[in-house]
């Protein structure tokens, strides 16, 4: 197979040596932060009817986009292109399978599975969309959901963007960019223009969904560090947060994927089943593994029906928009950041190989967690926290 080179797809610099990506992207960056920074509140009503206009006149365009992730990624993995090796034919992984998988973990979701591990469950079995609340209906109803929203709509949005990216820079010797792709689809006319703007898109997504991941990151630990340890809730506390958190990322940047996110990823991981092993050895150990049997169960069996679940007869579209359309969206806009991570980090894997690793097993690994940790809440809602150990209640 000949294999492009960069300089064919019209990815380097011009003779001057100026980069219209470059350039743009930092204008538009420096533009929307001053805005914000001028004028927060204004931006704020403004980004929020900008989302709440696509949530509420396309909302249909967005769960059929979501699903239609989940049936490409279906095809690419058991249909025909699914023992094609993403680099050259006899190119071994450049990761171990647990480092890639702790490393999947860790760039798709991280913080976000740590904080909505009870939060959701519980909010959903306490105010369904449907029915009344506080029941076995409603706890069996909110695991389904919980796991709708960080399932495979999720990972299958990551994953096939991480799989572009992937085959187009190690298959066909392309460049890690968003544009890649077209480049090499298009001529030079027609490829340039809209590769530049897809660049520029994809850096302002990189931007500023790091922007809203680590603002998220940074208020969820100065919550958990003020309720155990009675740390004030100031800007001052978010700062310091948000230094030490930029340490880490410099340690990890700085001494590449191989080492520093590698090992990162894996003390994360680690700490992560820690915690879940204490929850499920300390909490009801028997019911959590059959929320975890149940819950996986009843998910794979309502997906047909929950991935075009809009609710128009109930007049609930608004819970649509605010909940399942909202999470479809968030992982849209990560998409390119998180896939041009995946990618880097999946050379050498059949795209079924791909396509299982970052697609259902997170997605059966997120089950489990929803499962210990809001199985756990809801055990304790139902039935009064019996078989916990006296440490693990507040008095």
């Amino acid at each position: 197979m000949i294999m492009a080179q960069p300089e064919d797809m019209g990815l380097r610099a011009g003779p001057s040596g100026f980069n219209r990506v470059f350039v743009i992207s930092l204008i538009l960056v420096t533009a929307i932060g001053t805005w914000g920074l001028i004028d927060p509140e204004g931006m704020t009503r403004t980004a929020l009817g900008f989302t709440n206009y696509l949530l509420q006149s396309v909302s249909w365009y967005w769960l059929l986009l979501g699903t239609g992730f989940v049936v490409l990624s279906g095809y690419m993995a058991f249909g025909p292109y699914g023992s094609i090796r993403l680099g050259r034919d006899d190119e071994e992984p450049e990761f171990s399978t647990g480092s890639w998988l702790a490393m999947l973990f860790i760039g798709g979701m991280g913080a976000g599975l740590l904080f909505w591990g009870a939060a959701e469950p519980l909010y959903h079995f306490k105010d369904p969309p449907v029915g009344a609340g506080g029941t076995p209906d409603a706890a069996r109803h909110a695991l389904v959901i919980t796991n709708l929203h960080w399932g495979l709509h999720a990972w299958s949005i990551y994953g096939v963007c991480g799989l572009v990216i992937a085959y187009f820079t190690f298959r066909r010797g392309g460049s890690s960019m968003i544009s890649t792709p077209i480049r090499v689809l298009f001529s030079e006319r027609a490829g340039k223009p809209i590769g530049d703007l897809a660049d520029i898109l994809g850096v302002l997504a990189v931007v500023f969904g790091l922007a809203g991941s680590l603002a998220m990151g940074t208020l969820q630990v100065r919550s958990g560090l003020g309720e155990v340890f009675g740390t004030a809730q100031t800007h001052t506390v978010s700062m310091l947060i948000v230094a030490a958190l930029f340490v880490c990322y410099m340690i990890s940047a700085t001494t590449g994927v191989d080492k520093g996110i590698k090992i990162l990823s894996n003390v994360n991981v680690a700490l992560a089943f820690m915690i879940m092993v204490v929850v499920i050895v300390a909490g009801p150990t028997q019911f959590i593994f059959e929320t975890f049997t149940d819950s996986l169960g009843q998910y794979f069996a309502a997906l047909p029906a929950m991935a075009f679940h809009m609710l128009p007869f109930e007049g609930l579209q608004g819970w649509t928009s605010a909940w399942t359309l909202t999470y479809l969206i968030w992982w849209l806009a990560w998409g390119p950041f998180v896939g041009i991570f995946i990618a880097r980090i999946s050379r050498g894997r059949t795209i079924r190989e791909y396509c299982i690793g970052v697609i259902l097993v997170p997605t059966v690994f997120s089950v489990f967690w929803f499962a210990t940790f809001g199985g756990a809440g809801i055990y304790i809602e139902l039935f009064g926290g019996a078989g916990w150990p006296s440490w693990c209640s507040r008095t």
